[in-house]
């Protein structure tokens, strides 16, 4: 149903259609932002061909990511604009980093809902293991963020930076019980925490994201080969097999989690 490749400069103009209907929001309340991406588009796909990958079905791009190697840590994070140099890469891509710092993950809708996302995950994380670096380090949006601040009449105008921060924590780890099961309530935290990734800490500017009122969460993943076998023959198997369980959503979640 769906492949993987490589992106290059043909698949901007779809990149594009992809970025502006995923974040509506933010280009409808910023529409000055808009003028910025194409560039910055460009640049990336540059900088980071091996480390970019494109979904298609029926030879329709349906999503995308970016992996950027680097020496950062987490404790080194200050923001997405901070870490990728406002999405350039230009400048924090470093091919031997011993980590990778997810630049970006999307998809249209229609994609996910049969599980795109995990295939173009799965690319990422199967290079990240070959390579044998150590951690994936990205920042979580927190989408449902302001809705649930405007629903709860929080007082988020008179709140200084202390107060917010703690109402932001507070929704980071609100729940709610779906199916049964007591779970995150925030869909994009959830889907994160599924995905088998830790949570490190939430951020304040974390990026430019209306709907999280600036606010992420950082999150990592760990390299599930153990130090001491990081060679090249369990590398490789590893790798492919990692590949081939983002085929299957519910493989996927019980490798990683």
């Amino acid at each position: 149903m769906f492949k993987t490749r490589h992106a290059d400069e043909n698949d901007i103009e779809q990149l594009l259609e992809i970025e502006f209907d995923r974040y509506k929001t933010l280009y409808e309340e910023l529409p000055h932002k808009r003028r910025e991406v194409e560039e910055r588009f460009r640049k990336r796909i540059k900088i980071a061909r091996s480390w970019m990958w494109v979904l298609e079905q029926d030879g329709k791009v349906t999503g995308f990511i970016t992996g950027q190697p680097t020496n950062q840590e987490p404790e080194d994070f200050e923001s997405w604009e901070q870490s990728t140099n406002n999405g350039t890469l230009e400048g924090k891509f470093f091919p031997e980093g011993k980590n990778v710092y997810v630049v970006n993950l999307d998809a249209r809708r229609e994609a996910t809902k049969k599980g795109g996302q995990y295939l173009l995950m799965a690319m990422l994380g199967a290079k990240a293991i070959r390579q044998a670096k150590e951690k994936v380090i990205f920042e979580s949006r927190m989408p449902g963020f302001r809705d649930w601040v405007k629903e709860e009449n929080k007082p988020w105008d008179k709140l200084n930076n202390q107060g917010r921060q703690r109402l932001a924590e507070e929704y980071a780890s609100l729940t709610a019980m779906i199916n049964g099961r007591e779970v995150l309530h925030d869909r994009l935290l959830r889907f994160y925490e599924n995905g088998g990734f830790t949570f490190v800490k939430v951020y304040a500017n974390a990026f430019e994201d209306v709907e999280s009122l600036n606010f992420g969460v950082l999150c990592v993943g760990y390299n599930p080969v153990p130090k001491s076998l990081r060679l090249a023959p369990v590398n490789i198997l590893v790798s492919a097999a990692f590949r081939l369980i983002g085929k299957n959503q519910k493989l996927f979640e019980k490798f990683v989690g």
